[in-house]
C-alpha cells in the first residue's frame, strides 16, 4: 500500500503532515511524490512538485505563485537540458531589450571649448579633438565604430561679446569610423570658432 500526495490535496496541513508521517512507514521509509505522464494542471500549493515521464522525456515539475514551472532532462538522466518555457521567453525578452539598449545607448559625446585655448572639458569616448583652421574641428574616438552610417548631433555658442549666446550651425565635413571632423558657421556663413560646444555621437558599434 502506498499513500500517495494528490489523495490528499486540498486537506488542512494537520492531515498533510499525519500524512507525510504515515507514508514514511507504508512505503519503507521512502517519500513517493507523484509520477504522472501528463502535465500537471490543477492549482497546488506552492513548493508541491510531481514526476512527468513520457516517451523519452522526463521532467520535474514544480508549483510556485500559480504556475507549474518544470525542469527537463533525458529519459537516462543527465544535465538539465531545458527550463520551464515561462523562463525561456523571459530570457528571450531580456536579450531583446539588451539590444535595443546597445543599439540605442549613445556611443561618445563632448563638451568642449573651442575659442582661446582649447580645451575638452568632459567627454566620453573621445581620444582627442585637434582644431584644423578657424570653425573646424576634428573629433577622434576612442572606440571605432562599426561603419561611417552613425549619427551626430550638436549645438554651438558664439564667442562674440555683442552676440553673447548666439547660436552657431554646426555640419558635417567627414565621417570616418574613427572621427567626425565638424565645420561651425555664424548666420553669414562665415566659418567661426565656438566658445562652447556639445556634440552626441550614436551607431553601431
Amino acid at each position: 500500500m502506498k499513500l500517495e500526495e494528490y489523495e490528499c490535496r486540498g486537506m488542512p496541513q494537520d492531515v498533510i503532515d499525519f500524512k507525510d508521517q504515515v507514508t514514511l512507514i507504508l512505503n519503507n521509509g521512502r517519500y513517493s511524490a507523484i509520477v504522472v505522464g501528463t502535465a500537471p494542471s490543477w492549482v497546488a500549493r506552492n513548493g508541491e512538485f510531481v514526476f512527468f515521464n513520457s516517451s523519452n522525456v522526463t521532467r520535474t515539475y514544480f508549483y510556485n505563485n500559480g504556475l507549474w514551472n518544470y525542469l527537463e532532462t533525458s529519459v537516462t538522466g543527465g544535465p538539465v537540458s531545458d527550463v520551464s518555457n515561462n523562463l525561456v521567453t523571459v530570457s528571450n525578452n531580456l536579450a531583446t531589450v539588451q539590444t535595443t539598449v546597445t543599439n540605442g545607448a549613445l556611443k561618445g559625446w563632448i563638451y568642449f571649448s573651442g575659442t582661446g585655448s582649447l580645451s575638452i572639458d568632459d567627454s566620453f569616448n573621445v581620444a582627442s579633438l585637434t582644431r584644423h583652421t578657424t570653425g573646424q574641428f576634428s573629433i577622434a574616438w576612442t572606440t571605432t565604430m562599426a561603419n561611417t552610417f552613425y549619427a551626430i548631433s550638436g549645438n554651438a555658442r558664439r564667442a562674440a561679446a555683442a552676440d553673447y549666446g548666439g547660436l552657431l550651425g554646426m555640419s558635417l565635413s567627414s565621417l570616418l569610423i574613427g572621427s567626425s571632423r565638424l565645420t561651425f558657421v555664424n548666420v553669414s556663413s562665415v566659418q567661426e570658432d565656438p566658445s562652447i560646444s556639445t556634440v552626441l555621437m550614436t551607431g553601431d558599434q
